[in-house]
């Protein structure tokens, strides 16, 4: 197909939160950039929407779409449907998935540079690519899942389950950080009353956490794109998946200032983009 580069998405919206940036700043320099998503089918009941969505966001970034067709977590599984059980790790079990995940992006990349999740937050679908993914080598760039990312706990601890260097906060705090960082979101109070948004939040924080024990060390090397120059383009694109950004933010201001507060977290002035390559 002729790609520079292939991000690939593990569902529609994921590369053009955490990469929408990078996408633009490449298609503005001349690359092809496909973006390719891996689980395009849901349960059916807002497929058509959410593909619509899909479209428009990477067209307005000047990348080309393509979709995969595999099935979505919990069209796979109805037991993880609810919001908590999403985010487990994932077995040998998994090993058929990963194996067709990656014939099926083998087929669209050729030769063009892959960019693909690291799988911070340790949602299964992520986890699937992510592992998928690292099968092509030195070749792979993985960018930093948003808005999981904008927790930064759920990205030290993701580095640790890949054998990078322990997570820091440790457990107590850490899952203390990740609770508040999800009881703010939207999205908690879609799926039951207020009164429960803390208990929900405390159940997704300790089963995130679980998901990434230690596998020893590992050489890790962190990227930083500066994307202030494209942020009105990242952001009109995130706006265009219309049905998703308000469960992670309550307004597009809120994303905005979600995304300065993560740069300046990571030590940047302006917007930022992150990725890593496994030395």
């Amino acid at each position: 197909m002729g790609f520079d580069v292939v991000y690939v998405s593990p569902h529609r919206d994921d590369a053009v939160f955490s990469a929408g940036g990078a996408i633009a700043l490449e298609v503005r320099a001349g690359l092809r950039v496909a973006v390719a998503t891996v689980f395009s089918c849901g349960d059916g009941s807002d497929d058509e929407e959410r593909r619509r969505e899909d479209l428009v966001a990477i067209a307005s970034l000047g990348a080309e779409a393509i979709d995969l067709g595999f099935a979505e977590a919990p069209a796979r599984d109805p037991k993880l449907r609810r919001s908590a059980r999403i985010f487990a790790p994932i077995g040998p079990g998994s090993l058929p998935l990963v194996d067709a995940v990656r014939a099926a992006v083998r087929a669209v990349v050729g030769a063009a540079a892959v960019v693909a999740p690291l799988g911070v937050g340790g949602h299964v679908d992520h986890q699937v690519v992510h592992a998928a993914c690292a099968g092509f080598g030195p070749r792979v760039a993985f960018y930093e899942d948003l808005p999981y990312g904008l927790c930064a706990p759920l990205v030290a601890r993701r580095l640790e389950g890949l054998g990078g260097p322990p997570a820091r906060p440790g457990a107590p705090r850490a899952l203390w950080l990740i609770a508040r960082w999800w009881a703010g979101r939207p999205v908690l109070r879609e799926v039951g009353p207020a009164a429960l948004v803390p208990l929900s939040a405390a159940a997704i924080a300790w089963r995130q956490w679980r998901v990434a024990p230690s596998r020893g060390g590992a050489l890790w090397i962190e990227e930083h794109i500066a994307v202030e120059a494209v942020i009105e383009d990242k952001l009109a694109a995130i706006a265009a998946y219309r049905s998703q950004w308000p469960r992670f933010h309550a307004t597009l201001d809120g994303w905005r200032a979600a995304l300065c507060e993560h740069a300046l977290r990571a030590g940047a002035t302006g917007a930022i983009e992150r990725r890593w390559r496994r030395e």
